[in-house]
């Protein structure tokens, strides 16, 4: 234990992890902000709201509505407040509203004909409607949970790879690891101490950042929306058949995954160099060059089997492993991703413990 608080204190001791972490805080407080409480507007008989006000009388609007939609409801919301005007917000304009006029009426479609409910021969959406299989709630805070939590946990892995760095590279400088494992457990049971500590700052600090913006989207918005069918939130397959919770379960899950393959991936930059500053250079172009090959190179490319395979071969690294939850892939593929994991990060481990073995031994 003694090892561990040790280790743990070289790594976080540190201005530059204090501040990190204070700035991730921030990010994820003013961006709950910035992308959904101040933008938020309700109009209701005449009377628009703003910011939290719209909140409170959106969830207030949408709370008699809970449960498994049926077109009675959609009806009765349309009967109530009218269809909601997409473009200009004028009249009633509710999350109710909005989502039955959005996605089970033709508005906004340029048809020639009035706006009216679709029929289940239109929309696949009111088919599910008409069968039961959508329950609704008030989600629009777990749609702009999403988006605000992938952009703290990209900044999340930016700040891992300035932590973890001096894990190896800073003792290579300081030429302290000749020292360190001469002693009785440098060259076993230290080794083991510096990946224990790496894996609870990782493992630790998402499930932070993540409590974090849950609590605080929760507390805003209500937490009635996340028995509702995950396919009312933007950036959530329309097809997707799993509640709120479990979407918001599996990014967690998904988000540990992809944390531990950076820190591992890290841990083994960090054992190769002497210069820290280059281990985070080269751990931050690791973790976004996935995205860079993806959305570049093979953007720029025509749609080939080559091109496709590519592309699922860049979503088995961190950047895209946070994603994994929104893929529709064949289980064998999912199997796949699995293995590869483990086996992967179990490599780097490997790598990382031989070059630093090797380095205490003078090769």
């Amino acid at each position: 234990m003694k090892m561990f608080r040790t280790e743990l204190y070289k790594l976080c001791h540190k201005k530059i992890a204090v501040i990190g972490l204070l700035c991730l805080v921030f990010i994820s407080v003013f961006y709950f902000y910035a992308s959904g409480i101040e933008d938020t507007m309700v109009t209701d008989n005449g009377k628009t709201y703003l910011g939290m006000d719209a909140v409170r009388i959106d969830r207030k609007i949408a709370r008699p509505y809970q449960g498994v939609m049926t077109l009675d409801k959609a009806r009765q919301i349309l009967d109530k407040y009218g269809f909601a005007d997409l473009e200009n917000h004028t009249g009633n304009f509710n999350f109710c509203n909005e989502f039955v006029t959005r996605y089970m009426t033709n508005a906004g479609r340029d048809d020639g004909k009035d706006v009216h409910l679709h029929t289940p021969e239109e929309s696949g959406l009111i088919r599910q409607v008409a069968a039961g299989g959508i329950t609704f709630g008030y989600t629009r805070g777990w749609s702009s949970f999403l988006e605000t939590y992938i952009l703290i946990f990209v900044c999340l892995c930016i700040y891992l790879s300035i932590v973890i760095t001096p894990l190896f590279s800073e003792e290579y400088a300081l030429r302290t690891a000749d020292i360190l494992l001469t002693t009785a457990h440098g060259k076993k049971r230290d080794i083991h101490v510096k990946y224990a500590v790496c894996f609870s700052a990782a493992v630790g600090l998402t499930l932070f950042m993540y409590a974090l913006t849950f609590l605080l989207y929760g507390f805003a918005y209500g937490f009635d929306g996340l028995g509702a069918s995950a396919s009312l939130m933007d950036m959530v397959d329309p097809g997707t058949k799993m509640p709120v919770w479990a979407v918001l379960a599996l990014l967690l899950g998904c988000s540990v995954l992809a944390a531990w393959l950076h820190t591992c991936i890290t841990i083994w930059i960090s054992s190769c160099f002497r210069q820290p500053f280059l281990v985070v250079i080269l751990s931050v172009i690791q973790y976004l060059a996935p995205w860079a090959v993806n959305q570049i190179i093979l953007g720029a490319l025509p749609v080939t089997f080559l091109s496709m395979w590519l592309r699922r071969f860049t979503m088995l690294f961190p950047f895209y492993l946070l994603f994994a939850w929104g893929y529709h892939d064949p289980v064998s593929f999912k199997v796949f991703k699995l293995l590869f994991f483990a086996a992967f990060s179990t490599l780097c481990l490997l790598l990382a413990r031989r070059k630093y073995g090797h380095y205490q031994a003078g090769n």
